[in-house]
């Protein structure tokens, strides 16, 4: 019905609506990420959470990957 009502075919229609969800679909989630990332940053500010080191991180993912608590890539 909106394709005939638009003079449009069913497949430009469906292609427009799926174009505008992913689009919604991003912006929801760049928002969600913002917010996430103003969460974080508001808690390194007050000094309840600490900033991480690329150093410190790969010694992490390292000493966990030792330890076989990671799970394994070849099989994921």
């Amino acid at each position: 019905m909106v394709a005939l009502s638009r003079n449009e075919s069913v497949s430009s229609v469906i292609r427009e609506a799926l174009t505008q969800y992913v689009y919604v679909n991003e912006a929801l989630e760049e928002a969600e990420d913002v917010r996430d990332i103003r969460e974080i940053e508001a808690l390194i500010a007050a000094g309840q959470e600490r900033f991480y080191t690329h150093e410190e991180v790969w010694r992490e993912i390292e000493e966990l990957e030792a330890e076989g608590e990671l799970p394994d890539a070849e099989r994921a």
